[in-house]
């Protein structure tokens, strides 16, 4: 596997970029930048430049050594996480035996307590919290031309948007839900399977594409993987925060802890997580500021979510589809802003902002009434994770 320790800085690191300029300047990251005490200086950036070229060598030690072909990876990918998530060690790889010693070893840092609090404010959110995750995290993520090039390397735009979206919205759900992230459960076993997943499709881009380390860096590299990170994290938060919900200081930072663990899961490297808000804003501008502008292949991914809708399974009437493709359309331009949207050659919805008005009221009743009564603030958790669940069955499961 072509996959060298080199610490040379691929060309697309620039700190001039103005890829994010009107997102930060005016838009959806006005809000954030604000809360910082001072902008951060761009230089900072390049201590984290030489994690373009690295990534996580324990999943690709396994695929290497249990992975053959790419017609057999689906029997593969099961004979392995079967291995993996066996707490018995008999008959498996020194690879195996490798990754399974660091996803059992427990962080010193880990607060059980933490980690349920966690995973209440994503359940909590509900139908909201798809929404943001849909219409701000992955829409802004186009705005990068590089994040994206291993989704075009791997034929992701002939794949469809509806199939990228369903397997995320599965892993978010399941890795958000409370207790779900112990050894063998199902968010502790997607983890595992997207980490095995990133690994064989690094090995798939380098082995069988014209891919350009020199230029691109490593595919599905650290840096990359903390951008994603901090879309679930930061961006989620704050998306959340534009419709309605109010979240204490002690809520926002188990939000980071309950994803800092699932990172390290992924096997992001721990050091580089941010854990707490500042550090995750921070981070996040770093990332943006050094990214080459949206091309013709993001902004293709971009047009692919818009049209999404269109072929969901759910709801089945024409007029339907077309109306939740509007209000997405609407979300797009309150969380990114009308500037960014038109860099991604998204139209415009004005009318269905009215939608967001909607929404904003009935989180802030919410927010209200569960702040006031801990029996309402359960069920409200409750009701949340059921509703993203019911999305998840309705809308991409045929």
């Amino acid at each position: 596997m072509h996959q060298k320790n080199n610490t040379n800085i691929p060309s697309r690191f620039q700190t001039s970029s103005n890829a994010f300029y009107d997102f930060w300047k005016s838009e959806g990251g006005f809000s954030l930048l604000k809360q910082l005490p001072n902008t951060p200086d761009i230089n900072l950036a390049k201590q984290f430049a030489p994690l373009l070229m690295q990534c996580d060598k324990l999943a690709d030690n396994v695929v290497e050594a249990h992975f053959l072909y790419p017609k057999t990876f689906a029997v593969d990918l099961e004979k392995t996480l079967s291995l993996i998530c066996n707490s018995n060690d008999t008959n498996c790889s020194s690879s195996i035996i490798e990754l399974k010693k660091q996803l059992k070893n427990i962080p010193n840092w880990l607060n059980p307590q933490q980690l349920q609090l966690g995973a209440q404010v994503c359940n909590i959110s509900g139908k909201s919290g798809l929404i943001v995750l849909r219409n701000y995290s992955l829409m802004t993520g186009y705005m990068s031309a590089a994040i994206n090039k291993p989704l075009v390397a791997t034929g992701a735009l002939k794949k469809g948007a509806s199939k990228r979206l369903a397997e995320t919205t599965e892993f978010w759900v399941a890795v958000t839900k409370q207790n779900n992230l112990n050894f063998n459960e199902f968010g502790f076993y997607q983890c595992v399977k997207t980490r095995l997943i990133h690994a064989f499709s690094r090995k798939m881009i380098l082995n069988h594409t014209d891919w350009n380390i020199n230029e691109q860096g490593l595919p599905l590299n650290h840096w990359d993987m903390l951008a994603t990170y901090l879309g679930f994290s930061v961006v989620f938060l704050e998306g959340l925060i534009k419709l309605g919900f109010n979240f204490t200081e002690e809520e926002k930072n188990a939000t980071y802890h309950l994803w800092r663990y699932i990172g390290y899961l992924l096997g992001i490297p721990d050091q580089i997580l941010p854990q707490n808000h500042l550090q995750a804003i921070e981070a996040l501008y770093l990332w943006t500021n050094t990214q080459p502008q949206a091309d013709n292949d993001t902004i293709m991914l971009a047009k692919a979510l818009y049209l999404e809708p269109i072929l969901a399974n759910f709801p089945k009437p024409m007029l339907g589809k077309k109306f939740i493709q509007q209000v997405n359309l609407a979300f797009n331009h309150y969380f990114i802003g009308p500037k960014s949207c038109n860099i991604l050659q998204l139209p415009n919805a004005e009318w269905f902002h009215k939608s967001i008005i909607i929404v904003k009221y009935i989180n802030k009743l919410d927010l209200f009434l569960a702040n006031n009564s801990s029996f309402y603030k359960q069920k409200l958790i409750s009701k949340g994770h059921k509703e993203q669940q019911i999305i998840l069955e309705q809308a991409f499961r045929k």
